[in-house]
């Protein structure tokens, strides 16, 4: 799940097929859809939090484009 979400969220989010069939091996399709969808909403409310200066001043952030995807 971790190798999922980590190329979910990087700049060439298409899964490689190792990783699909890995994936397909522990959950159903429909699950899988889920779980990106909630990477999804996950990244989207850490971008609006950052926006409206909902974090902490001390906290470490690490600022990330969201990505061109699907590229054009």
């Amino acid at each position: 799940m971790l190798r999922w979400t980590d190329r979910f969220l990087s700049e060439a989010p298409d899964p490689d097929p190792e990783l699909e069939r890995e994936m397909l091996a522990q959950f159903t399709p429909a699950e899988i859809v889920e779980l990106t969808a909630a990477i999804s909403i996950f990244m989207g409310f850490s971008k609006i939090a950052l926006a409206i200066g909902g974090v902490p001043d001390d906290l470490p952030l690490m600022e990330a484009p969201t990505p061109d995807w699907p590229a054009r």
